[in-house]
This record gives structure tokens, C-alpha cells and sequence, in this order.
């Protein structure tokens, strides 16, 4: 099934991702790949690489459940809104999050089977296409096993994508356009459904490369007289943003980045990599009528292990309330 580019009616703000923006990126991404390097290089780092194969196959009773990192949930979420346009009663989004640089045919078959054969009127990518490590060789196939994956679904209004605190902008920027995914870096796209508008927002990695522009552009264009036909949807790899958003009018913000906790020993003994609001690791929230909404992801980190937190694919649905 062909992947469907952006109609041509649609116009993104700023039109282009700076070359100047994403140069000054990648001077960022310097540094944590020189800190990771020493990190991977370390005893314990180097045993987690040595046992990893056997982590993968074995089964370590109520700690690990086999083959649980293989598993990959489509997750169905209702979200209901008091005036939600008519014409947006229905409206699906399909969230990808954290494939962290899986290449693999088993990688890209379980996401197919997961999301083969579904007609969604968008699909956002929130990010973390990369890697495991920062600093690990950048491998195009993973975007492209992706790209491959999405051929199974038709999305009516395109495929969109944010970066992540993995994702190397220079390189992933055009990997992702390559397959078909439009990349929203600190921008943004109206798409007109029906008589409503959906303005889907993306905004770079809040946790490592937040810049005054993502603000900026969270309230840029939010006022005129069709703002009340507009739904306003905003794409960030790490719900940290939910302040701005809340602040500049948005709706909705999807997130991933923390994966769910990955492994989540007790309630308290759970990692959430969140600075501000450590509540938002996974699930759905109301907070100031705006829903944040924080995906498990599609892969791991660190150790390919996962513990009461399975992979998952999110499927949101508008209602209205």
C-alpha cells in the first residue's frame, strides 16, 4: 500500500527546518556521544552487552518474562472533549514511540502485525528512531524497516514525526522524508477535515534540545476566528512540554520517551526520566482540560528488558464528551 505524501493544500510554519538549526543540533550531540562512549565503555556496561544475547532468550522468572521485549500491544484510547468540532468526532491518531533503532525483520513483523490492514486518519511518531546509545552508528535501515511497517496502514491525512533525545536531526531528518514521514521540528501543519482544522505541532526533544523556538512556536498562530473549529494536537518526545502547551491553548500533547518505566519493579520503584511532571510517564492524563498522553514505545533501552510495562502502539480516538 503506497504511503501518501502531504496534499497539497497543506502548508507547514516555518516551511523548512533551518540548516542553521540543525547545525547548531548536532553541536549538542557532540558532547553526549563522547559521554556515552566512556559510559558503554565502563565494567558494568561492558557485562550488560556480554549477557544481553542470553537476556533475550531466557526467562528469569517473576523478574523477566520471556520474550516479553518481543511483545508489542495495540493500545485503544478514547479521548473525549466538551466542544470538540463534530466533524473531528472519531478522529483517530495512531501513536508510534521509541523503536530505538531496531533494523531487524523480526522488529519491522511484529510492528506490522500490529498495525497491518488500518485505515487512521493520521500517524504521529514521537521520536527516537535512533539507537540504544547516543553515539552508536547511525543506521538508516531502522527508518527504513519503519517506513516498510507503515506501508501496512493507510493514513487518510499523512505521517508525521518529531525527534527524539536519540535522534541525530542531521541524519534522521532526511531518512524520515525518504519514507514518506513528514518531520515537525519546532513547526507546525493545519489539516483541514471536513469544516474543522487539526494542527498538529512538533516540537524537539524538550529533555536535551529545547530551544526558545519550541515555545515560540507553541504560540505561534494560535488566535483568528477559526480557532474555535481547530483542534490543536501537539507531538513531543517527552511530555515536559505539557506547561507550555497548557499555557499556549493546545489540547492534546502525545509523548513517549520514558517508556512507560520499562521495568517497573513497584509504583516506587520505577524509573520516569521526567524533570517536571514525573506523573506523566505513561497513561493518559487530564491536566488544565488538555489531555497528556504518554505512550509505553515500541523499544527498549539500555537492557532489552521490559517488566510490567509492555511495548505497545496507541491508537487515540476523539469524542465528544
Amino acid at each position: 500500500m503506497a504511503m501518501p505524501g502531504l496534499a497539497p493544500m497543506l502548508t507547514i510554519t516555518p516551511p523548512e527546518i533551518e540548516p542553521r538549526y540543525l547545525k547548531s543540533r548536532a553541536e549538542k550531540e557532540l558532547p553526549l556521544e563522547f559521554s556515552f562512549h566512556k559510559f558503554i565503555a565502563s565494567p558494568p556496561i561492558a557485562v550488560l552487552d556480554a549477557v544481553s544475547p542470553l537476556v533475550k532468550q531466557i526467562s528469569l522468572g517473576w523478574i523477566i518474562k520471556k520474550d516479553a521485549r518481543l511483545l508489542l500491544e495495540l493500545t485503544t484510547v478514547d479521548l473525549p472533549y466538551p466542544g470538540l468540532p463534530k466533524a473531528l468526532d472519531g478522529f483517530t491518531i495512531m501513536h508510534l514511540a521509541d523503536r530505538h533503532g531496531d533494523a531487524s525483520d523480526e522488529g519491522r513483523q511484529r510492528l506490522e502485525k500490529c498495525i497491518g490492514g488500518r485505515t487512521v486518519d493520521i500517524v504521529i511518531d514521537s521520536g527516537d528512531q535512533y539507537g540504544k546509545f547516543h553515539g552508536e552508528p547511525f543506521n538508516r535501515m531502522a527508518i527504513e524497516q519503519t517506513g516498510k511497517a507503515l506501508r501496512s496502514v493507510e493514513s487518510k491525512y499523512g505521517f508525521f514525526a518529531t525527534l527524539g533525545d536519540h535522534d541525530h536531526g542531521t541524519q534522521v531528518v532526511p531518512a524520515l522524508m525518504d519514507i514518506g514521514v513528514q518531520p515537525l521540528v519546532n513547526q507546525f501543519v493545519r489539516l483541514p477535515v471536513s469544516d474543522a482544522i487539526v494542527r498538529i505541532t512538533g516540537i524537539d526533544d524538550p529533555y536535551r534540545f529545547y530551544t526558545p523556538a519550541a515555545k515560540n512556536i507553541l504560540h505561534t498562530g494560535m488566535g483568528g476566528s477559526n480557532s474555535e473549529n481547530e483542534f490543536r494536537m501537539v507531538v513531543s518526545h517527552s511530555a515536559d512540554i505539557a506547561d507550555d502547551a497548557a499555557d499556549a491553548g493546545h489540547n492534546l500533547v502525545i509523548s513517549g520517551h520514558t517508556h512507560g518505566g520499562q521495568i517497573c519493579i513497584t509504583e516506587r520503584l520505577t524509573i520516569r526520566h521526567l524533570r517536571h511532571h514525573p506523573e506523566f510517564y505513561r497513561g493518559q492524563h487530564l491536566y488544565k482540560d488538555m489531555w497528556v498522553c504518554t505512550s509505553n514505545g515500541i523499544g527498549t533501552s539500555v537492557v532489552p528488558i521490559r517488566y510490567k510495562c509492555p511495548a505497545q502502539v496507541v491508537l487515540y480516538t476523539l469524542k465528544i464528551a
